[in-house]
């Protein structure tokens, strides 16, 4: 007991190999199930434990819009994927639906990866932050108190890259790299997991033309990544 009162969660950081041996079945409680299977149940443990978080204001009370009542909470799409998509915080929409990047935004971005024979369904997609904000700008406080859930997604899912949806995300996931310089390259985050930045879809009408040909670098080193296995 004495342990487990002293266990820093919050730092938890992951010492398993970079690749370790998975079977592809498992016995737990003498039940044979899948490698996906387990890891989707730990996943829908996380989705628990974020539905009833109460680490900071946004996860205190209803999200409320022009008179209507929700959860604030998002956790992700809940798809078992080597290839993650991380975004900033979710919008009013996706917290009925209650999956990210399920909007507007989310239109563009299937929109163009379907393109290259890809869509959402490929990628698990997340947020830094999991509890809507509103109109304001969530602080770097609410990102940390957040970020226990992202540690415990890559060490369920160990993805082989993470797509960053702009700035603000990319500099959580690799600070002291700059966004701009950054683009179209795989960039080490602190999670030792490489990082594949691009505009944000709410950014299309600036940068139409750079976010489309992002997209196409990123269908492509996501194919590769596969046909290879590595």
């Amino acid at each position: 007991m004495e342990d487990l009162e002293d266990f820093d969660w919050f730092n938890y950081k992951c010492t398993a190999p970079e690749k370790p041996f998975v079977p592809e079945f498992i016995y737990i409680a003498g039940e044979k199930i899948s490698a996906e299977e387990r890891k989707l149940r730990m996943l829908r443990q996380l989705s628990s434990a974020c539905l009833a978080c109460s680490m900071c204001e946004l996860g205190l009370k209803r999200a409320e819009k022009n008179q209507v009542r929700r959860d604030p909470h998002v956790l992700s799409n809940m798809k078992i994927s080597k290839f993650m998509v991380v975004g900033q915080k979710p919008e009013w929409d996706e917290l009925k639906v209650r999956k990210p990047l399920a909007g507007a935004a989310g239109g563009k971005f299937n929109t163009e990866v379907s393109k290259y024979g890809l869509s959402r369904d490929d990628f698990y997609i997340c947020n830094i932050i999991r509890c809507w904000s509103g109109d304001t700008q969530p602080e770097d406080i609410h990102a940390e108190k957040c970020e226990p859930f992202l540690q415990m997604e890559i060490n369920v899912l160990k993805p082989k890259v993470i797509v960053a949806l702009g700035a603000v995300v990319f500099s959580r996931l690799c600070p002291g790299e700059t966004f701009d310089n950054s683009l179209k390259k795989l960039v080490l985050s602190k999670y030792g997991v490489k990082v594949f930045p691009i505009y944000h879809p709410m950014d299309f009408a600036t940068y139409q033309e750079a976010f489309k040909d992002q997209i196409r670098v990123m269908c492509g080193l996501i194919k590769a990544i596969r046909k290879n296995g590595s």
